[in-house]
Parts: C-alpha cells; structure tokens; sequence
C-alpha cells in the first residue's frame, strides 16, 4: 500500500471510500483527505449514507454521494447493462 501511494505521487489517482463512517477515520478517510489535498490530480469520492463529506479545502476535488452503498452500485450494475444491451442491439442491425 505504502510503496503503491509512493509510486502514484502527483499522478491521477482516485480514492474512493465506500460506506466509511466515523468509527475509525484515522484508518481510511483522514489519510485519503490528506492525499487529496497534496494531489492536485487525485480525486476524492465518498459513498455513505449520512456521513458523505469532505473538507472545504478538498471540495473541488470530490464527489460525495449521501446515499445507500447498495443503491448506489445496483442502480450503476443495472445502468451500466442498459447501455451494454442498448449497444448490442445497435451494432446487430447493422448491416456489414
């Protein structure tokens, strides 16, 4: 992990905390709040009910979506299919 963080410096790098609350914060979202505000490429996202927030400082740099985890990934699997299945039926009826 440490040699991964090391590597990517000033690189794009997305940090993405899912469902992390409160309980431990030095563990996971304090460390990726600092990483983004030293990154101006880095990206923060949050996805947590009732606890989806950052700093000012990062805000720019983060999407933070106060919803269900679960919600979230099966409303984005379901959306995902839809275009797969939308582009197969667009490339069968061409003609080759």
């Amino acid at each position: 992990y440490e040699n991964f963080l090391r590597t990517r410096n000033g690189q794009k790098v997305l940090f993405l905390e899912l469902g992390v609350g409160y309980n431990t914060p030095v563990i996971i979202k304090y460390p990726f709040w600092q990483m983004t505000a030293r990154n101006p490429d880095a990206t923060y996202v949050c996805i947590n009910q009732g606890q989806a927030t950052c700093p000012q400082e990062i805000e720019q740099q983060s999407i933070c979506i106060n919803a269900d985890l679960g919600t979230v990934l099966h409303n984005t699997v379901n959306k995902e299919k839809l275009k797969q299945s939308a582009a197969c039926r667009k490339s069968s009826g061409r003609r080759h």
